[in-house]
């Protein structure tokens, strides 16, 4: 089942946090499946209306596939294209 793009979805991502507080998101967890993230191709501030939250918006390639992934500093969102 693919997501409704309209929306995020709350997901578990593994992350790495550089000794200068630098986080890169590695992987991530949807729907039982793992998917790796291979490539970050654009990292920058963001505000989501949706959610009502500030944080970094990362554009991935996961699992082969251009995602959106939303950081708010505490959790984690996927924009429903994946």
């Amino acid at each position: 089942m693919l997501p409704d793009k309209s929306l995020f979805y709350p997901v578990q991502v593994w992350a790495q946090v550089s000794a200068q507080g630098e986080v890169r998101p590695l992987s991530l967890k949807f729907q039982g499946y793992r998917y790796p993230v291979s490539q970050i191709l654009d990292k920058r501030p963001a505000s989501s209306l949706k959610t009502g939250g500030q944080g970094w918006r990362y554009l991935c390639i996961a699992g082969g596939v251009e995602i959106e992934l939303f950081f708010d500093g505490v959790r984690w969102l996927l924009a429903g294209h994946f």
